[in-house]
């Protein structure tokens, strides 16, 4: 049973009403009636046996396993071809610098917005060159500036590199 207060408007005071019906069925009379005949066609609610057959536990975990190794696949090279990639020295060249055996992390996404100049490291693949082993430099000059080596020493539009510090 279930009792509900309505307002008449027009007489302006509560009165209270008594319903009464199935709940499972959605069905509320007023009080003294029944139900009576088959009721009105209602959509039902499957049993368990009618619902569909959900999947295992098993292949949701299968699921979020490969979802999950794909997308981290996917970070990986986005983050490898556009942002960072690491290297490893493999010779002498910087000695005092760079040591033979060290990782890098070099950076991709800042010489795309601004250009390189003297002091940085630079990760470069040479062109005409059949092996593809990538060379690690530090830039001595920039465009423009004229560099010449004598007595030993690197010389940058006449004016000697310091190369101590």
């Amino acid at each position: 049973m279930l009792t509900v207060g309505a307002v008449d408007a027009e007489q302006n005071r509560a009165e209270a009403l008594e319903f009464s019906g199935d709940a499972s069925s959605g069905v509320c009379l007023p009080r003294g009636e029944r139900l009576t005949g088959s009721p009105a066609p209602y959509p039902t609610v499957p049993q368990a046996s009618e619902q569909p057959r959900k999947r295992s536990k098993a292949i949701d975990v299968i699921v979020e396993i490969v979802t999950t190794v794909g997308l981290a696949v996917v970070l990986y090279l986005v983050i490898t071809t556009f942002v960072v990639q690491t290297f490893r020295v493999e010779q002498q060249s910087m000695i005092d610098t760079l040591q033979p055996g060290q990782h890098l992390l070099i950076d991709k996404l800042t010489p795309r917005f601004d250009a390189y100049s003297r002091g940085d490291i630079i990760v470069f693949h040479p062109k005409g060159e059949k092996d593809k082993t990538p060379f690690i430099k530090r830039v001595l000059a920039v465009g423009g500036e004229h560099v010449e080596i004598s007595d030993g020493a690197v010389w940058i539009d006449g004016t000697r590199l310091d190369e101590d510090a």
